[in-house]
């Protein structure tokens, strides 16, 4: 697992304003991002709204989350969908969905 410049100030950062994130035995903070979305609307349906819930966590924290693992975010449990690493990796967006 490489390692990120300024690693150590992304935990300190999500404590500040993160919520809690757990998978299996790692506890840690995230920011969790509910997004409206017009689901189907490629398709030519049109009146059908949903959410995307992605959360932004500390990469090094949650090293080998894959899709499938089940995660509580914020007292509320979640499937993982995809995983996204963004910028230089040092966060990963979670995609999730209800289990």
């Amino acid at each position: 697992m490489p390692t990120f410049f300024n690693d150590a100030d992304i935990a300190k950062m999500l404590a500040d304003i993160g919520v809690a994130f757990v998978w299996g035995s790692v506890t840690t903070q995230c920011l969790v991002d509910y997004v409206g979305q017009d689901m189907l609307r490629d398709m030519g349906i049109t009146g059908v709204s949903g959410k995307n819930i992605t959360v932004a966590v500390q990469t090094s924290v949650v090293a080998g989350i894959k899709q499938g693992a089940l995660c509580t975010v914020d007292g509320v449990n979640w499937k993982v969908r995809d995983t996204q690493q963004v910028g230089d990796g040092a966060l990963t967006h979670l995609l999730l969905v209800s289990p």
